[in-house]
């Protein structure tokens, strides 16, 4: 919508005689390997059936107690928590890694998985996620609607909600608000909680499907929750509403992680998809993904890295580091040119083009921050692309 007084017309007259004193060469970025079309073996087949980082860490958990590590995910390092209990997740946060697994384990490292350390939680369901967020709060999710938290890191758990029939499976946090997933098996339909308040209080969610959800990650203001059938549903008011994507796919979706401004959801018959803002999904080809169920995936380190149901890991290139917040990038190409001068001149001349970056106001690239695409965004691209800024 422009915001002052300039015609549309007037603007658009401007518009094209300053564009006339430029070359029509558009500069497209230079052809390059994308890190996301290939992936490597870093370890043939594990125990694994969790994977997870934080504090500088890639653990993967599995069968009778089994913990890997790699602070690079290419060097890989078995390690024992002393216990025969099956784990199913781990994450990091605070300086510590967390594990969970089959009645109501939790286990708890203060050494990178070296040495573990088991905690009471007052359960016996199999917890199957667990999740930390920016306030030194852990929560764990597991059968029939279970949620625990501690405040304490790790040291003592609270029960925070039980729910019949309910399975939970995958958390994330992001947004100041927990969101849980799985299946509500009375009411058959996939189940979705969320918590504003450190994981206190749980409000259901309507989920608008029938599938079980899986996994769920945050990032770039939105929550993306995966799950049977090739399910794909995403909230960008903490997890309040939910809206079904397009994910292109059939298969199941086990499992999803955020990272370098991209989310990526992994699953049967080495499904990998990988989507900048939730809505728009890419589907990737490796060969080192042919023929794997991938149960889970994470990022750290500036790599994703994805664990298959026999355990293989497998990690992707490094990523390149995100630029910093390009002011008046429009069409999110990471860089400013007549592309995105010609997508302002169509839509402050009224036109609704294509090629406009979803999570524009979200994005911090609105030039003047109003959250409004007008003339004063236009004149700051124009400038920008002259050399006058």
């Amino acid at each position: 919508m422009i915001n002052n007084k300039i015609g549309r017309k007037s603007v658009l007259c401007l518009a094209i005689l300053f564009l006339l004193d430029f070359s029509f060469t558009m500069p497209f970025p230079a052809g390059a390997t994308d890190p996301l079309d290939n992936w490597h073996v870093r370890l043939d087949a594990s125990s694994g059936y969790g994977l997870g980082y934080g504090n500088g860490t890639f653990a993967t958990v599995g069968d009778l107690g089994e913990v890997m590590t790699s602070v690079n995910g290419i060097d890989w390092i078995t390690l024992t928590t002393g216990t025969s209990t099956l784990l199913s997740s781990v994450t990091g946060g605070n300086g510590i890694l967390v594990a969970t697994g089959e009645l109501g384990a939790v286990l708890v490292s203060p050494d990178s998985g070296v040495s573990w350390t088991s905690r009471a939680t007052g359960t016996q369901e199999w917890l199957n996620g667990i999740s930390y967020n920016s306030t030194g709060t852990f929560a764990a999710v597991g059968m029939e609607g279970t949620i625990l938290t501690s405040a304490d890191n790790g040291v003592t758990w609270v029960s925070r909600n039980k729910a019949t029939g309910w399975y939970l499976w995958g958390i994330s946090y992001g947004g100041g608000c927990f969101a849980a997933v799985g299946y509500d098996s009375p009411d058959f339909r996939g189940a979705i909680l969320t918590s504003a308040d450190n994981g206190a209080t749980w409000t259901s969610r309507t989920s608008g499907t029938g599938q079980f959800l899986w996994s769920v990650a945050y990032g770039n203001g939105i929550f993306a929750a995966v799950g049977d059938g090739g399910t794909i549903l995403t909230s960008a008011d903490q997890g309040v509403t939910w809206i079904s994507q397009n994910s292109g796919e059939l298969d199941h979706l086990f499992g999803i992680a955020y990272g370098n401004g991209l989310f990526v959801a992994v699953g049967d018959f080495g499904t990998l998809l990988t989507s900048t803002d939730g809505v728009t999904w890419t589907s990737r080809n490796s060969a080192a993904l042919q023929d794997q169920q991938f149960l889970a995936v994470t990022y750290g380190a500036g790599t994703f890295v994805a664990l298959s149901g026999i355990g293989a890991l497998i990690q992707s290139d490094p990523m390149p580091l995100p630029p910093a917040v390009i002011k008046g990038d429009i069409n999110n190409d990471r860089q400013v040119d007549l592309r995105d001068a010609l997508l302002y001149l169509m839509v402050t001349s009224g036109a609704n083009p294509a090629g406009v970056r979803s999570d524009y106001t979200l994005s911090q690239t609105d030039p003047d921050g109003d959250g409004k695409i007008g003339i004063q965004d236009m004149i700051f691209v124009f400038q920008k692309i002259s050399g006058l800024r």
